[in-house]
């Protein structure tokens, strides 16, 4: 019998193909795994509206672990790991500086000193009656953007500079009480201090009372190494980077552009 109960899967280069989307072969295969009893987390740099959307396209049994693990479902609990005031101020103040574009990220709410970016920013899509809260604040000055921005679960921070971006980050890194993650070598992410997609999965499968070694743990990139550490068995996807592929248990045969994730989950589960 497959002693595996719980899938964890990264979005962007794992369960999205190229355009971003889920699927119809991933779906069909992530909804017979919900039916066999398979707890299914989609685990996620991205916002916890855009994950929980994306989760809704599924099925509504999927839960989700969001911004890194800043925020995410614990049943019918939503958790928040939100980034203290005083880091925020001193984040701001960095990057009034090199004026690198920065998303700063709560449960439903995104506040930017830059224009609106849809690569960021998702009112332009998300209009769905169970998001009414969702809105987007750019074009904040950098005191708007230190008085506005609230229960901020992740930042999101990019340059086409990659000398100013690693500069940047350095600084960043420096600061006490957050921790630093990237998905890039253009952008890297802020988040409170412990947080990340293992110490979230690890939660949520104590609640659940499902052993870490019970969980597969599907990922391409950086962010996803927490979740490798913790979960009982990992699988890379085969388009990642050599140096995530080399730790993990095994790599998928297929790439996310090719339904990579859905045949690995028939090959355990159907």
């Amino acid at each position: 019998m497959n002693k595996y109960q719980a899938v964890c899967l990264d979005l962007d280069g794992t369960l999205f193909g190229k355009d971003s989307t889920i699927s119809q072969k991933n779906k069909e295969v992530l909804k017979a795994c919900l039916d066999k009893g398979i707890q299914v987390y989609f685990v996620s740099g991205r916002p916890y509206f855009f994950t929980k959307y994306q989760a809704s396209l599924v099925d509504e049994r999927v839960q989700v672990i969001s911004s890194n693990g800043g925020c995410y479902d614990k049943g019918d609990t939503i958790v928040k790991k939100c980034i203290p005031q005083k880091c925020l101020a001193e984040i701001i103040d960095c990057l009034k500086e090199t004026k690198s574009p920065a998303f700063f990220k709560s449960k439903d709410t995104i506040y930017a000193h830059k224009a609106y970016d849809a690569r960021f920013m998702y009112d332009e899509w998300v209009k769905l009656p169970q998001f009414p809260y969702t809105k987007s604040y750019p074009n904040l000055s950098w005191e708007e953007l230190k008085d506005k921005s609230k229960d901020i679960v992740k930042i999101l921070i990019y340059d086409m500079d990659k000398e100013l971006l690693r500069k940047l980050r350095e600084r960043i890194e420096n600061i006490d009480e957050i921790a630093v993650s990237s998905y890039n070598d253009i952008s890297f992410d802020v988040n409170a201090a412990d947080v990340n997609k293992g110490n979230a999965i690890k939660d949520v499968m104590e609640y659940r009372k499902i052993s870490l070694a019970n969980v597969i743990a599907i990922g391409d990139g950086e962010n996803d190494m927490a979740m490798f550490e913790v979960a009982g068995h990992t699988i890379a996807m085969c388009n990642a980077k050599e140096n995530i592929q080399m730790l993990c248990d095994e790599v998928s045969a297929l790439s996310n552009e090719d339904d990579g994730v859905g045949e690995v989950l028939q090959r355990y589960f159907l």
